[in-house]
């Protein structure tokens, strides 16, 4: 995983937009994983091994049972791909409906977060968090982001969107989190350079990578 810090909401948009239709690709090239439980398996990396191991939702939340106890159809894990672009160049591309909370986008809305921001916040928060600190549980939310972190932290997609913590020098943030990690650190370092080279020639030129979320997903 590659955390880069942008100079600006903006910024972090066009990276986290630009590196997701690269991370199936970067996936396949880190592929390191073909060894499960001392079994050679059909498969190269961890992705969908981890995916399917973390799957918490329910029957209902799968869709195959009508909902009844649940409020939401999810189609995917919390462990798996992105589900949309967050930069206006972006939008466009989302051809996938998106499930999200619609009360707390309109919270966010009432705050002034843009549309697409809101959506992505309130995308998260369909999901039940995974675990919690017993000294975490009661924080106050004015000043606090724990539960939040706790929320953003368990949705482990390929691409994560970070805002900057509360009382800190901390910019936005945007971590790659598709890369395998490699047999010696000079493989590590190599991709991870890779990486970083990458965003900068994404922004000094104004490359467009971006493709329909739904061929990233797929």
């Amino acid at each position: 995983q590659v955390t880069f810090q942008a100079c600006n909401i903006q910024e972090a948009r066009i990276l986290y937009d630009q590196l997701t239709p690269l991370c199936p690709i970067m996936l396949a090239l880190t592929a390191a994983s073909p060894i499960h439980r001392g079994m050679l398996t059909d498969v190269d990396c961890r992705w969908q091994v981890i995916s399917n191991s973390v799957d918490c939702r329910t029957r209902e939340e799968r869709g195959l049972d009508p909902l009844k106890n649940n409020r939401f159809k999810i189609p995917k894990s919390r462990y798996d791909s992105i589900d949309s672009y967050l930069s206006e160049q972006g939008e466009k591309y989302n051809d996938v409906p998106l499930v999200y909370d619609k009360a707390i986008y309109e919270q966010l809305r009432a705050a002034d977060i843009d549309h697409l921001l809101a959506e992505h916040i309130a995308h998260l928060f369909i999901r039940d968090t995974v675990s919690m600190f017993s000294e975490k549980v009661n924080q106050d939310d004015t000043i606090d982001t724990d539960h939040f972190e706790n929320i953003q932290s368990t949705n482990w997609q390929t691409m994560r969107f970070k805002p900057p913590p509360p009382n800190s020098t901390i910019g936005w943030r945007v971590e790659f989190r598709p890369c395998e990690v490699q047999l010696t650190d000079f493989e590590n370092a190599a991709i991870v350079c890779f990486v970083v080279l990458l965003t900068r020639v994404i922004l000094s030129y104004q490359l467009n990578f971006i493709i329909p979320i739904s061929k990233v997903s797929s």
